[in-house]
């Protein structure tokens, strides 16, 4: 996988845009008890966010009303946290973000009553991103005042840092990646001093490498990625999780200009997928990028043997895809460097005709332009 870009994508589909199911996480630390609601509440705050992550928005906030209202007949103050806290969630998600800032406010004022700061944290997190699309300046001392409680936090270190790495997340894809840096560091901190061999640290160090070469302070990366991987192969030895470290610290090498260290990243994870994924997109991932470090190191013919790999599973995993495009666009490439023009130009063309339904604008459509004069 492309460095950091996959690590925070998943990253955020673990946030999934809503709380971690209300629970707490359990490590070599454990957190203190998350406060609780009604059993039937909670079972009524669970199938919202199945709605929620089904993207059925006005069916989650049909059952939200619900809750708040059974909550309120109940004098459960819990019950009214998870439906002010999914209700902020969903009004982010549909763009809506003056009202779900109110709503994350709701959520601070019954933290507070409750004395639980750690979902008071979360919801700052959150109040502030939402607030940073109509009041910037509002959104950065709700920032503030998040990472200074968090940096405070001993009930609930854990879930407070897993706050920050979804908070993290947001910033990132809102192009904020001083804010996504700032929150990520937060939740390192956290990690390391209460869970330190955990996966959630390693996490943390994965995407604040990816976060560090974004800003191109490739030393910082280098030495977040490696710290990373030397947790992941502790803990998850032989695992596609490793592998994927690997290859994060391959396209950094690639990027260093170092093509042999790159390869030797490359190579480790590709025998990894090889046992553990034989048939994914992870694995023709690898292959693609191996591909592309022979052809740099002018050895085409291993080059077209890994593009071809690639394109094999590719086409079968995701045929008509911009990904195939970009496959043989590398693999007419190699072709061409071979010599065999023809067996390029069919590559080339190819990867023409899925570029212009699939993605006009794509840079690597003008390339594979440019390749075929």
């Amino acid at each position: 996988m492309l460095l950091g870009k996959e690590s925070i994508s998943s990253w955020r589909e673990a946030a999934g845009g809503v709380p971690d199911s209300l629970e707490p996480t359990a490590f070599q630390f454990q957190d203190a008890p998350t406060p609780q609601s009604s059993a039937e509440l909670k079972s009524l705050a669970d199938a919202i966010v199945l709605l929620m992550e089904a993207r059925r928005y006005t069916e989650a906030l049909e059952q939200i009303e619900r809750l708040l209202q059974q909550a309120q007949a109940k004098n459960d103050p819990v019950g009214r946290l998870y439906a002010f806290s999914l209700k902020g969630f969903v009004m982010l998600q549909t763009d809506q973000p003056a009202e779900s800032a109110t709503c994350f406010q709701q959520v601070e004022q019954i933290s507070r009553e409750l004395g639980d700061t750690a979902y008071e944290v979360e919801a700052r997190l959150y109040r502030s991103l939402a607030l940073w699309r109509v009041d910037r300046p509002a959104a950065e001392l709700a920032l503030d005042d998040a990472v200074r409680q968090a940096r405070q936090e001993q009930r609930r270190p854990v879930a407070v840092a897993n706050a920050c790495n979804r908070a993290s997340v947001e910033w990132y894809l809102l192009g904020e990646i001083a804010k996504a840096q700032r929150c990520c560091e937060q939740a390192r901190t956290l990690y390391a001093r209460y869970v330190p061999n955990s996966l959630e640290l390693a996490h943390s160090l994965n995407n604040l490498g990816a976060l560090a070469q974004i800003q191109g302070a490739l030393a910082d990366a280098q030495r977040y990625l490696e710290e990373a991987l030397t947790l992941y192969e502790q803990l998850v030895p032989n695992t596609p999780t490793l592998a994927v470290a690997l290859g994060n610290l391959g396209m950094l090498a690639r990027e260093r200009g170092d093509f042999n260290g790159a390869m030797r990243y490359y190579e480790r994870a590709l025998k990894i997928f090889e046992q553990q994924e034989p048939i994914s997109l992870n694995l023709a991932t690898t292959l693609n990028n191996i591909g592309s470090v022979a052809l740099v190191l002018g050895d085409s013919s291993l080059a077209q043997q890994y593009f071809e790999q690639a394109l094999s599973i590719e086409e079968r995993l995701a045929p008509d895809t911009v990904r195939v495009a970009d496959t043989l666009n590398n693999l007419g490439r190699a072709l061409q460097e071979r010599g065999k023009y023809e067996d390029a130009r069919r590559r080339y063309d190819a990867a023409v005709n899925i570029y212009r339904k699939r993605a006009p604008d794509s840079p690597n459509f003008a390339s594979v332009l440019v390749n075929l004069g």
